[in-house]
């Protein structure tokens, strides 16, 4: 879409670019299907707090690289943020003995992973 034109208009006549509305971040950590523990134990969290179950090849490598980079820098992510599940489910057999070791540790700290300390509480 980018430099085709393309826009959308909110109710209000503001138009926002796709460059405006999407980021692409690079969060490939070790390297391919290589997850690292803090990427494990992150999965695990969001699992327990949502229920909502990340793959250790792609959408939990990603959505670590994302609360860490809203972590290091709030500002760069004010406002609303969404994050796309795409999927992956295929990888958590590769990693299921390291899960298991990290769900029978019990409950972890909560992080507040959820919520972008840039955020306003409108």
């Amino acid at each position: 879409c980018s430099g085709m034109g393309y826009a959308l208009r909110g109710e209000d006549g503001h138009t926002i670019s796709p460059e405006q509305l999407l980021k692409v971040e690079q969060a490939k950590g070790r390297g391919y299907a290589i997850s690292s523990n803090e990427e494990l134990r992150m999965m695990v969290e969001v699992a327990r707090e949502t229920g909502i179950v990340l793959d250790p090849v792609y959408s939990g490598k990603a959505y670590c690289g994302l609360v860490k980079q809203v972590e290091e820098n709030p500002e760069k992510w004010k406002g609303d943020v969404l994050f796309l599940h795409t999927g992956g489910m295929l990888g958590m057999y590769d990693k299921s003995a390291d899960l298991l070791d990290i769900l029978q540790e019990g409950p972890p700290r909560s992080r507040h992973l959820f919520r972008n300390p840039a955020a306003s509480d409108e």
